[in-house]
């Protein structure tokens, strides 16, 4: 392989083997059952995205609530961990 083979494949390796971002907050959009969530500006995560934790299902959840999500290793589905609290004032 020439230089130019090697730095191309190495950007294709590169591309396609990112790590997924750590833990992250998204923002409720629409509630249970048909729950979807926006990440950021461009990402809108629905439930066939999403493997929701069972705790998520005795929490209230509304439109404008924030939760935790995190990516899978693949970056396909998140993982719906929690909803976020409100601060503790001491």
């Amino acid at each position: 392989m020439n230089d130019n083979e090697v730095r191309f494949t190495k950007y294709f390796k590169d591309r396609d083997n990112k790590t997924p971002e750590e833990i992250a907050v998204a923002k409720v959009i629409t509630i249970m059952p048909n729950i979807k969530l926006s990440l950021g500006l461009d990402i809108i995560l629905d439930a066939d995205d999403l493997v929701i934790a069972s705790r998520i299902y005795d929490l209230i959840l509304h439109i404008g609530d924030d939760v935790i999500v995190t990516p899978s290793a693949s970056g396909q589905l998140y993982y719906l961990i929690d909803k976020v609290g409100a601060p503790h004032v001491s």
